[in-house]
């Protein structure tokens, strides 16, 4: 159908989209760490399962503050999707809280190190 509007048009590959989603996570990821680093109060984690339509169970990691205006702000850290919703616990929240801190070093961002 594209050939017929723009013939001379070529359709993106996997690989391109796959490069533009790295991109935009390691820019966001640069933002998040210096929104972190920049914190002068202390944080509060907060941690969500939930079901989609879909039926696919995610895990929502958000980070909380007071900032300077005394107005709360959040930052959504993580959506990780859950293998199996029936058999997560508080126990798998922490491992991927702890994963998610580790590999990214988000906590030593927050601490300043």
């Amino acid at each position: 159908m594209l050939k017929q509007f723009n013939p001379g048009y070529t359709i993106p590959s996997r690989t391109h989209f796959a490069k533009l989603l790295e991109k935009k996570y390691q820019a966001t990821l640069v933002q998040v760490k210096a929104t972190l680093s920049a914190m002068n109060s202390k944080i509060a984690l907060t941690a969500d399962i939930w079901t989609s339509v879909a039926s696919e169970a995610y895990l929502g990691i958000t980070c909380h503050n007071i900032g300077s205006e005394w107005q709360m702000e959040s930052i959504c850290l993580s959506k990780i999707p859950l293998e199996d919703r029936q058999t997560y616990s508080t126990k798998h929240c922490n491992v991927e809280t702890r994963n998610l801190f580790r590999n990214e070093n988000l906590f030593l961002t927050y601490l300043g190190k």
